[in-house]
Parts: C-alpha cells; sequence; structure tokens
C-alpha cells in the first residue's frame, strides 16, 4: 500500500494523535511517495536504495508518562522501553513502537544527553549490503562533498559490536536530524542480537532486524510520521531523500 511523506514548514514540530491520553504526541506519515510541502523539485536518484526505517520524537515529561503507562499502546502495537548503551559511553532510554519494518522512537527530556523536546528526528536505511556506499555516492553526485560517515556500535555485556554505518549531511538541523544507517551484516550473526536469519544474499533489511511480534498486536507497521520543521531543515531533508530514490 502506497503511503504519503510530508515534512511542512512550522515554528514548531508538533505531536498530536487522536488518542486523547497522547494528545501531544506528533506523528503521522512516511513511505513510498514524497512531498515536502510541495513536490520534490530534484529528480529523485533511481533506482530506490534506501526507505523509511523509524523517526524520533522529544517530548514533555508529561507526555512521555502518558506514553510509557498507556495500556492501549501495549495492546495496540509492539510497545516496550528499553536503554540501549552504544559506541563506548552513550546511553539513551527510549519508548518504542515497533512493526513489521519501521519503528517509532519516543524520548522525555532526560533521556538522552542535550535532550530538546520538540526535536525530532528520520532514518533512511538500505536493506541490501552496500546501499549506504551508493547513498553517499549520489549525495556526492548532488554537490554534496565528504559527507558525515562513521560506523556506531552497541554493548552487549562488556563487548562493543558494530552495530550499523552511519551517514549524513554536513551542519546539524534547527529541529529536524535525519540521517541514513546500514546494519552490518556481524551484528545480526551475534546471537545476542537475537536477529533471524537472512532471507537473500546481502540481507541487512528492516524486516529482519524488527521481531515478527507485530503478529500478535493491531499494529502492523508505522505508515505515516507528520513532522514540521524548519525551511533549513526541509533543504536537507530533500537532499537525503533526492539520494535515497523517494520519488
Amino acid at each position: 500500500m502506497q503511503t504519503v511523506m510530508h515534512i511542512s514548514e512550522g515554528n514548531s514540530p508538533a505531536v498530536r494523535t487522536s488518542s486523547p491520553n497522547l494528545s501531544r504526541v506528533a506523528f503521522v506519515l512516511l513511505a513510498a511517495f514524497f512531498c515536502i510541502g510541495k513536490a520534490l523539485s530534484a529528480q529523485p536518484a533511481s533506482p530506490q536504495i534506501a526507505y523509511f526505517n523509524h523517526a524520533y520524537a522529544v517530548i514533555d515529561a508529561e507526555t512521555a508518562a502518558a506514553i510509557e503507562h498507556s495500556d492501549y499502546l501495549k495492546t495496540f502495537g509492539v510497545f516496550s522501553i528499553r536503554t540501549t548503551h552504544a559506541d563506548g559511553g552513550a546511553t539513551w532510554t527510549g519508548r518504542y513502537l515497533n512493526g513489521r519494518q519501521t519503528y517509532l522512537e519516543l524520548f522525555g527530556p532526560t533521556d538522552f544527553q542535550d535532550a530538546r523536546p520538540g526535536a525530532t528526528g528520520l532514518a533512511l536505511t538500505p536493506d541490501r549490503v552496500g546501499g549506504i556506499e551508493i547513498f553517499a555516492a549520489r549525495l556526492v553526485q548532488a554537490g554534496i562533498a565528504n559527507p558525515d560517515k562513521e560506523e556506531r556500535t552497541r554493548q552487549f555485556g562488556d563487548d562493543q559490536v558494530p552495530w550499523f554505518k552511519y551517514l549524513s549531511l554536513h551542519g546539524d538541523g534547527e529541529t529536524l536530524s535525519i540521517w541514513a544507517m546500514e546494519y552490518v551484516p556481524s551484528y545480526f550473526a551475534d546471537p545476542r542480537s537475537e536477529k533471524r536469519p537472512a532471507e537473500f544474499p546481502g540481507d541487512v533489511s528492516r524486516t529482519r532486524y524488527n521481531s515478527n511480534d507485530y503478529f500478535q498486536h493491531r499494529s502492523r507497521d508505522v505508515s505515516s510520521v507528520d513532522v514540521a520543521t524548519t525551511a533549513h531543515d526541509i533543504a536537507m531533508a530533500r537532499s537525503m531523500f533526492v539520494a535515497a530514490g523517494f520519488k
């Protein structure tokens, strides 16, 4: 099913849902058709090599507590609260609503260092090994020299295990961060990751990374996320989506 991605210009990123307990939470939208206020001005690269992985938002403490204690979310989707240790010392605690291929990550104002209520983020992911190199090459071809690249690790016990490759543009977004990430094959091979076997050669897909627990709940995937941000951040997002191949 085709879904629509929309990022609009606004004074601040709002967060809303129809649930009365989550009235401040902003999120709805993302997928195969892309529109930022108006259609993409640049021709998207072909074929599409990266897809929506997840979105995050930093929300106020009251809303974070309402989400954390929501009985509805625990039955509606694969909902969890967990703390992640990564990159040799980084730590964050999130509220997660997971689907088959996508998920939402919601933070309170004290859940990671320098968290700012109103901040949002979007991650794009190739489903095959090597996609992030193609992504980086397309950015360079579009005139964006030397995009930022690094490899993130995740902590299992005393071990720092390679987790995913990370790609982003230079500079920080004003309210919206956007990046590409490609899971490292060895992460799936580590039994501590509890991930499924590959379904095809070079499989580092979102479906392989996420669990099948959604079968037991009403929601299958995040199909929509609505983000209000600045013109500066919209321009950064447009460059990333064009390189990914969104149409």
